[in-house]
């Protein structure tokens, strides 16, 4: 299934968001006016980036969103498979992935601010499943503690402070990332021997906290 976009843009350059919607996004589908701003496109440039970096033939994209992030990939050579429960978002498979079976494997499984919107007691069952489907496995999870970013001629960093931002900061996550939940995950991910190989919080958008995974070997 194609899921090509028009992209007729313009962008506010008060606040970064975009005033105009691509031809073929229905209104039932979501406000890309409301989700695209200006933090989106700088974490969507680190999602591509940290795609490409690992060089796939074969992509697997759960959780569609607006469709740009599978668009830009398939300009770029790259066979995009996209997962998605909202039939509206035209995905290419209509499901939940934690009900998602499938005999493929692709080169990268990505879940870019998903797994906030599942229970966390489903967590370990799903990396159980996600480590059949792929060796590299990308996430992205939003951050609900505070952090400032501190930007000079010859510096660039961010500080964390233990101080919880939000609990969490949208109705429909069931949990966002901080000290504990940090730290669960990481036990479900060595559970699933499932290795971190580089893991931060984005500076550009201290909202996003990025995990590059590498499946290991099954444990049975």
């Amino acid at each position: 299934m194609t899921n090509t976009l028009n992209w007729k843009l313009k962008v506010d350059e008060d606040n970064g968001r975009i005033t105009t919607k691509p031809s073929n996004i229905s209104n039932d589908s979501i406000d890309i006016v409301k989700y695209d701003d200006l933090n989106k496109f700088k974490s969507y440039w680190k999602q591509i980036r940290e795609i490409v970096n690992l060089k796939p033939k074969s992509v697997l994209e759960v959780g569609i969103g607006t469709g740009f992030l599978s668009n830009y990939l398939k300009s770029a050579g790259i066979e995009v498979t996209t997962l998605d429960v909202d039939k509206n978002r035209n995905p290419d498979i209509i499901s939940d992935i934690r009900g998602f079976e499938s005999s493929k494997k692709f080169d990268v499984v990505c879940l870019f601010e998903v797994l906030e919107h599942m229970p966390f007691s489903h967590i370990s069952q799903l990396f159980e499943k996600l480590r059949h489907y792929s060796n590299y496995i990308i996430v992205s999870l939003p951050v609900c503690t505070q952090a400032y970013r501190f930007l000079t001629p010859k510096m660039n960093f961010i500080v964390e402070l233990p101080i919880r931002n939000h609990n969490p900061k949208s109705k429909y996550h069931f949990w966002e990332l901080e000290k504990t939940t940090k730290q669960n995950l990481e036990d479900v991910l060595n559970y699933n021997n499932i290795k971190i190989v580089r893991q931060y919080r984005y500076k550009e958008n201290t909202y996003n906290y990025f995990y590059i995974l590498k499946v290991g070997k099954s444990k049975v």
